[in-house]
This record gives structure tokens, C-alpha cells and sequence, in this order.
């Protein structure tokens, strides 16, 4: 991607304080449409605007610097949280929520683990998701998520010894999986990430449960968070 302009000052639109300036980066149409209908006659919310790919999204956050960012499904990488940290260059202060396309708990503890606000679903109703964007404004400092997906909220013992402890079982690639998992991908995206077949995937995935004692994807995003895996 072509490098963007650092943003200057007489970029930026000036815009009053009594509502919430939000923008939506998503490569779905119909999410921005929808978004645009359903916020325009809400009094408490100013859609700034709506983009269809992240470099149309950056250039216009660079000029609106919305307070809040609703993120969809990763727009030129595997990995879900690409995309955020490029925006976070650009619109440091910007409020980032991540909108996904059905709960995940791995993709939801990702968002809190990366210092996101907020973690909501497309197959919500509009007024669920307007809920928890309005909470955020009046909570700034909290993390707001759907219920279905909140599931998943870091225990004590981050870098905890026992935890970092359990990884030495496993192999090189193992611990490389795990992280991934840990990041929400599915198999299919780690075997073009790594490039080898899925069922390769599969069996190092199966094994490393084998060791860990883990039934379900849950529990492998659980080490990772305990042993650190997952800072930065």
C-alpha cells in the first residue's frame, strides 16, 4: 500500500462535542448502506463516513478523526487485526471497535488483548449494536461486547510460569499454531499462512490438544493469554 501523507491540522474537520463521531471501514456494501440508513436520524451518533476498503478509510480518517472506528472483517491481510493497527497510525485517539461477522471468542479476548473498546457482531440487531456503541460513549475507559462472544475475559496470571510451562511441550510449529488460533484464524487461513495443506494444519492443531489437554478451541486461547503469547 502507498504510504499516506502524515495529517496535518487544516486536514481536519472541526465538529461539535454532543455526539458520537463515528466511521465505519468495511469491504461489505450493504454494511455501510445499512449503517448509513440506520444512524441518520439517530440524534446521539454523526456518521463521519462510510469506506469500502482501508486506504479509502484511511485517507478519509485522516480528515474526519472520528472518535470511534467500527472495523470489519480484515480487509487486505489474514490476520483479523491487521487493519487496526494501520488505522491506529493515523487516528491515534480513535476509539476502535472490531465488527465481526459472527461470535468469536478467540477473536473477542484478540480484541481485548490489542487494547480495542470493543468487540460487535453483524448478525445483531441494529439497536444492540447502538447500545453498546452509546455505552462506550458514556464508559470510555470500559470494553464493550455482544454477550454471545464476551465469554472470554482474561483470567489472572498473564505470563504465568505454569502456563509457559505447559508450551515446552510442544514442538516449534505447535507453538506457531497455537498463536494463530489464539488470533482467530481458521485452519484454512494458517495453511495458506504457512503454506502447507489443512490437514497438516488439523494434525499439528490435534496434537497440540493432545498435549495440552484442551478440548476446544476456548482452551487453547486460554494458555496462550496465561503464558503471554498473545502481548504485543
Amino acid at each position: 500500500m502507498e504510504r499516506l501523507p502524515s495529517p496535518t491540522a487544516n486536514m481536519r474537520v472541526d465538529k461539535p462535542n454532543s455526539q458520537l463521531h463515528l466511521a465505519v471501514i468495511d469491504s461489505q456494501p450493504m454494511i455501510c448502506q445499512a449503517f448509513e440508513l440506520m444512524l441518520k436520524d439517530i440524534p446521539e451518533t454523526s456518521l463521519e463516513f462510510t469506506a469500502l476498503n482501508l486506504e479509502e478509510g484511511l485517507r478519509l480518517t485522516q480528515v474526519y478523526a472520528p472518535e470511534l472506528l467500527l472495523i470489519g472483517k480484515p480487509l487486505t491481510h489474514h490476520h483479523p487485526f491487521d487493519s487496526v493497527s494501520l488505522v491506529r497510525e493515523y487516528c491515534p485517539d480513535a476509539k476502535i471497535v472490531y465488527l465481526d461477522e459472527q461470535p468469536s471468542a478467540p477473536r473477542c479476548i484478540m480484541a481485548r488483548t490489542h487494547g480495542l473498546s470493543g468487540y460487535v457482531t453483524k448478525n445483531h440487531r441494529f439497536e444492540q449494536i447502538l447500545s453498546l456503541l452509546l455505552r462506550l460513549r458514556d464508559n470510555p475507559n470500559s470494553f464493550v461486547a455482544d454477550k454471545d462472544a464476551d465469554c472470554l475475559k482474561p483470567k489472572p496470571g498473564v505470563n504465568d510460569p505454569q502456563s509457559q510451562g505447559i508450551l515446552s511441550k510442544l514442538t516449534a510449529r505447535e507453538r506457531e499454531i497455537l498463536v494463530y488460533v489464539a488470533q482467530g484464524m481458521t485452519a484454512i487461513d494458517i495453511a495458506d499462512q504457512l503454506s502447507v495443506a489443512q490437514s497438516t494444519v488439523e494434525n499439528h492443531k490435534w496434537k497440540m490438544m493432545k498435549k495440552l489437554r484442551a478440548h476446544k478451541n476456548i482452551d487453547l486461547v486460554h494458555v496462550a493469554v496465561r503464558a503471554g503469547l498473545l502481548d504485543g
